[in-house]
């Protein structure tokens, strides 16, 4: 496709740019009657946070002229986005939340009846002052929208890296929020906002107005990779999306859509281009999902089960704790320990023996006592380990006996329990092999540690 015309001249930008821009620039399509269900996620990634951070953060920001009422504030298009995303990541717990701003409708931009005659004058002189006050009233109030966009949407990526800081966010948007997306990338990554930028995974844009001939960002659609947006003719400024985020930035705009494919040629079949703007459907919906999935966690494979038990959690309630092993044709590998909630989500969760191959993870027998702690017992090939979590107010606190991911050797290894003095509450036996001459036929010692109320002690 060759390059798109530009415009010559302020008179002339002006008699193509409201044509267009009145007619279709950033138009939301058609509505169906109904609005597309949302589903539910369900849990299956690794995280260490409670229920406030799910696994990733979706953002949507609609397009032209769709309000609040238009599925719950999204547009048919975000909605159709978020949904395709959410049927392709059910093993993560994906947040929501759409950007409120005005969003305002093409009619917008509709010159008035005094600004038309101006712009049909032979006069130079009164085209211009048309033009001037075309723009510093009907164009200046729809880039203001676009402005509250950029506005909200970076204050939205700043409180949601501040308060859950390992969760990921997915920004995507549809023909005016696209652009809204992509003026927000650039403006962070002008203001030198790389810790925000760094907490983008992935950015979907469909239809969007400020899209750039030559981009390092991955187009899809059926447009040339050198189809420009609506706002090559000047009268909105653009620019490219910043390369410290186009490798996952993903565009997708098909050939003619004059919002995102803005030829002179496509100006003046607008009646075509509009229809495709507006014509988006599940292929392009799941096209972009695919591309957006590939950045967030991926399903973890917890292996077989070895075991469970119900507790009640202060904070997640009714609970499971669960153990499993993914295990190779050797029978060794990886450990898991995870809790699940009773809506099935993963509200805690730990892995080991990644770097090396464990033998056992599996609940201690007893599993708990009468202090409410749950007891693990696990095997990284030579002694057993023991792991205690006691429920606490936001999480599990392990008492310094959880082996890290890629270690063993911590403060319950090789060691066993035992309710010494038959109180109900188990006591925890370490055991120490000085390996002299070596560790067969070494010296074995042993200590008992007690449970104080707080913590496990050595007795006086």
């Amino acid at each position: 496709m060759p390059a798109p015309t530009r415009i010559a001249s302020p008179v002339t930008a002006l008699a193509t740019a409201v044509t267009v821009l009145v007619t279709v620039l950033t138009c939301a399509g058609p509505a169906p009657a109904a609005p597309v269900a949302p589903r539910h996620a369900v849990a299956g990634a690794v995280s260490h946070t409670a229920q406030a951070c799910g696994d990733a953060l979706i953002v949507g920001v609609r397009g032209s002229g769709q309000t609040e009422n238009d599925y719950g504030g999204w547009g048919r298009e975000m909605a159709g986005l978020r949904d395709a995303l959410k049927s392709r990541t059910t093993h993560l717990d994906l947040d929501t939340e759409k950007i409120g701003y005005p969003a305002a409708p093409v009619e917008t931009l509709e010159p008035t009846l005094a600004q038309i005659a101006g712009l049909l004058a032979g006069s130079p002189l009164v085209k211009a002052a048309a033009i001037a006050a075309w723009a510093g009233t009907k164009l200046a109030k729809y880039v203001a929208s676009i402005r509250s966009g950029v506005h909200r949407l970076r204050a939205t990526i700043a409180d949601a890296s501040t308060a859950c800081p390992q969760r990921p966010l997915v920004l995507t948007g549809y023909s005016q929020g696209a652009m809204v997306v992509h003026r927000t990338l650039v403006g962070l990554a002008k203001d030198g906002e790389r810790k925000q930028l760094k907490h983008v995974a992935a950015v979907g844009l469909l239809a969007d107005g400020d899209r750039t001939a030559g981009s390092a960002q991955h187009n899809l659609g059926s447009a040339s990779d050198d189809a420009r947006g609506i706002a090559v003719f000047g009268l909105l400024s653009n620019t490219d999306t910043p390369r410290k985020i186009a490798d996952r930035t993903y565009s997708y705009c098909d050939d003619n859509d004059v919002v995102c494919d803005a030829t002179a040629g496509n100006v003046i079949h607008y009646a075509r281009g509009f229809r495709i703007h507006g014509a988006y459907d599940a292929d392009a919906f799941n096209a972009i999902a695919k591309r957006l999935a590939s950045h967030l966690p991926a399903p973890v494979d917890y292996g077989a089960e070895t075991g469970r038990i119900d507790f009640n959690h202060p904070t997640w309630g009714p609970s499971t704790l669960i153990t499993s092993m993914k295990t190779n044709q050797y029978g060794w590998g990886e450990g898991f320990i995870h809790i699940v909630d009773a809506a099935g989500r993963i509200t805690w969760s730990h892995r080991t023996g990644h770097d090396f191959g464990w033998w056992e993870m599996e609940l201690n027998d007893p599993a708990t006592d009468a202090t409410g702690q749950i007891f693990i017992s696990w095997n990284p090939g030579r002694y057993d380990g023991i792991t205690v979590l006691q429920p606490v107010s936001g999480g599990m606190e392990d008492h310094d006996t959880l082996p890290p991911e890629n270690e063993y050797d911590t403060r319950f290894y090789y060691a066993e329990t035992e309710d010494v003095n038959s109180d109900g509450t188990l006591e925890v036996i370490s055991y120490d092999n000085d390996c002299i001459p070596d560790c067969a036929g070494g010296t074995i010692t042993s200590e008992t540690w007690w449970w104080n109320g707080s913590d496990y002690v050595l007795p006086d």
